[in-house]
């Protein structure tokens, strides 16, 4: 993985236990040109979470080329357990940037949380898609709505994640174009 992206996010907070790629890059249909999206958790040092004022749970990184967000580990357990999808995802992405001596069980509570109450969060997030296609119709919007409709069911019916919509759509016999670039001309 690219090594200049996991320092750029090793810099970005105190102990980074876990940082993946996750978008696009992660379900295969990155455009030329595509960010890279990056999510995991961090753990304030304990002398900041004893102070009377808690310090921030949420950091994020946004440029040209990356959009990153690392959320404090307890956080992080608290979307998991939702279970938030985008979360459970980034634990299980292969894409690894940084990890540390935490990530397997990280790993290991995530693949717990893969459960029927999945469906909720795959299911809002289509919707957020389909609203956001009512305003601007594009590329990646068409490939994300199938992607998360696609991801749900696969997760639904195994209790595992399928990362590549390429092998989503050939297990489920959903053709969406020969390319990925074929599916809409961005407006």
């Amino acid at each position: 993985m690219n090594t200049w992206l996991g320092e750029l996010v090793k810099g970005l907070a105190p102990n980074v236990l876990l940082a993946s790629v996750v978008g696009s890059r992660l379900y295969g249909y990155a455009a030329e040109g595509s960010d890279y999206d990056v999510l995991g958790c961090f753990a304030h040092p304990t002398r900041e979470l004893l102070r009377l004022r808690k310090p921030g749970d949420t950091i994020t990184y946004r440029d040209e080329i990356v959009d990153a967000t690392l959320h404090e580990v307890e956080k992080f357990l608290r979307l998991m357990l939702k279970p938030n999808g985008n979360v459970v995802e980034a634990a299980l992405s292969p894409l690894t940037l940084v990890s540390s001596r935490w990530v397997s069980e990280l790993r290991s509570l995530a693949e717990k949380c893969v459960c029927r109450r999945l469906y909720m969060h795959y299911r809002g997030y289509a919707t957020e898609i389909l609203k956001r296609l009512d305003r601007r119709f594009d590329r990646k919007s068409v490939l994300s709505l199938y992607r998360t409709i696609l991801t749900g069911i696969h997760v639904l019916e195994t209790g595992r994640y399928l990362f590549s919509l390429n092998a989503l759509c050939e297990k489920y016999g959903v053709k969406i174009a020969d390319s990925p670039d074929e599916v809409v001309e961005d407006a």
